[in-house]
């Protein structure tokens, strides 16, 4: 029991120590904070900027085109071969029933 309140007690000091440190932030930490919370709308884009932003964004989304294209024919391909497998699976299973149901006994079990 006394742990227990000695390792609240260094907890405790741990967030009082957090807090004094925020407290004594310098001038530059106060202003880079002041800086983050400002409204972006306020900050001016040169055109300049933008259009190479509007560029990077263009580029971005035909490189995502491009794979998800990719993707959708990977997942073509793939569900083909999931449809072959499943082909070949039953084709097998019958020539084994086939194979089995001629001699007594010696049927595929079923699970």
């Amino acid at each position: 029991m006394a742990d227990d309140n000695k390792d609240e007690l260094n907890m405790t000091k741990g967030v009082d120590d957090l807090n004094l440190d925020d407290d004594n932030l310098n001038g530059a930490e106060i202003a880079e904070a002041e800086d983050l919370t400002d409204d972006p709308d306020e900050d001016d884009v040169s055109p300049e900027e933008f259009a190479a932003l509007n560029s990077q964004m263009d580029q971005l989304n035909s490189a995502l085109d491009v794979l998800e294209e990719q993707n959708d024919i990977i997942h073509a391909k793939l569900m083909d071969l999931l449809e072959s497998n499943r082909a070949a699976r039953k084709q097998f299973k019958e020539e084994q029933e086939k194979k089995g149901s001629g001699k007594p006994g010696e049927g595929v079990e079923k699970k």
